[in-house]
């Protein structure tokens, strides 16, 4: 569980190397913390994704030979999946999708503080958002001027096959048993007072 908003600055860092199979997004994310088991969404600021934040700090989709990093907030008090809003940039990190079966390896930065987050991909940063510029709509940016991302997170990093957001092609089953992977070399956190 990490809460860096009571820490001065969290740095978390990762060696990837991404799946470049159709039907596959390489994940590596932030989630909220909930002790709750039937709601993966659900944190601190509401009953659901995106009052309670996630940072989507790289993701790569379906071998298209980039990677792309998403921060996403906002909700409102009655409806925690109404008036999301996000912050989506390409990293400018491409890789070779012809590989036969996975790109270049890639690292990917994060430092996170009350002041705000930034997110680098090889050596393009991707996001630089500060605090001001997000809010929860549970309790509104004059009651808490750095919800939702003052709460703990935990990392996430996985390979999603088919489903909602790694779909392209509508044809999962067409290729299954292809080879898919997402190798992570190393996961450093470090955490600056």
């Amino acid at each position: 569980m990490l809460r860096p908003t009571s820490l001065p600055l969290l740095k978390s860092a990762s060696g990837c190397q991404s799946a470049t199979g159709l039907d596959s997004q390489c994940l590596f994310q932030m989630l909220p913390d909930t002790s709750r088991t039937d709601c993966l969404a659900c944190g601190a600021y509401g009953e659901g994704w995106c009052s309670s934040g996630q940072i989507d700090v790289a993701v790569a989709r379906n071998g298209l030979g980039y990677v792309d990093s998403t921060l996403h907030w906002g909700g409102t008090e009655a409806n925690s999946a109404s008036g999301c809003q996000s912050a989506m940039a390409g990293s400018g990190y491409t890789y070779n999708p012809a590989e036969k079966d996975y790109g270049d390896w890639f690292l990917v930065t994060m430092l996170w503080s009350a002041d705000g987050i930034a997110i680098t991909v090889g050596q393009q940063q991707t996001i630089n958002l500060p605090a001001t510029a997000w809010y929860t709509g549970s309790v509104g940016k004059i009651n808490n001027p750095v919800a939702p991302y003052d709460q703990p997170f935990y990392l996430v990093l996985t390979l999603a096959v088919c489903g909602e957001g790694a779909l392209i092609n509508g044809n999962c089953e067409a290729n299954a048993g292809l080879s898919m992977g997402y190798q992570v070399d190393w996961v450093k956190l470090s955490f600056y007072p």
